[in-house]
């Protein structure tokens, strides 16, 4: 999976977590719980072999439908399946030379399957869409449906220190994701903004 998909997936993946820790023990297995953050953030990383500088902010907010792992204890695995909306903003500064460009995103997920293929392995599979990624005000560069499966390799489900993403397909592409298959349009644009 490219370096901006997999940025992209783990910063949701974080927002979850972090939502999800909010709910305490038993609340967060109950079906069609809403969970709902206005979160922001800041961090250095390196994109497209920028030093950037991130910060963000949007809100999260997630529809609780089923609850395939339960959570044992604060540092353990939990998972459940719904509706998530995540949309927001980050500003993306090159630390080289101050440039910045805005990045709007919005993630609109359902998610459709959590199926455990035993060993520690487990398939998750979720649509999304919407016009996910802009930079600036040029055109979107993903927009449109995709359904994508990935592999997660959770191990022990008592401990979140062995999980590891193992990777991901595209079972369904209506519209254009350039990003989920490859970093060059979003590298491109990237550079072509603040490189």
């Amino acid at each position: 999976m490219p370096a901006f998909a997999r940025f992209r997936l783990i910063a949701l993946t974080l927002m979850i977590l972090s939502s999800l820790l909010a709910f305490a023990g038993p609340a967060a297995a109950a079906s069609d719980k809403v969970i709902r953050e206005d979160y922001s953030y800041a961090f250095d990383d390196t994109l497209c072999g920028l030093a950037v500088h991130v910060e963000g902010e949007g809100t999260f907010r997630a529809t609780i439908h089923e609850q395939v792992i339960l959570s044992s204890g604060p540092d353990s695995d939990d998972f459940w399946l719904g509706t998530i909306t995540d949309h927001g903003s980050q500003t993306l500064t090159n630390t080289a030379n101050d440039k910045s460009v805005v990045r709007t995103f919005r993630n609109n997920i359902h998610e459709l399957s959590m199926v455990d293929l035993g060993n520690g392995f487990w398939q998750y599979t979720f649509a999304h869409a919407g016009p996910a990624v802009r930079l600036g005000t040029d055109k979107p560069i993903d927009v449109g449906r995709i359904v994508i499966t990935q592999t997660l390799f959770l191990g022990e489900l008592s401990t979140v220190a062995d999980d590891s993403f193992v990777g991901s397909t595209a079972l369904f592409d209506a519209g254009r994701h350039p990003v989920f298959y490859s970093d060059e349009p979003f590298c491109n644009a990237l550079i072509a903004a603040i490189g």
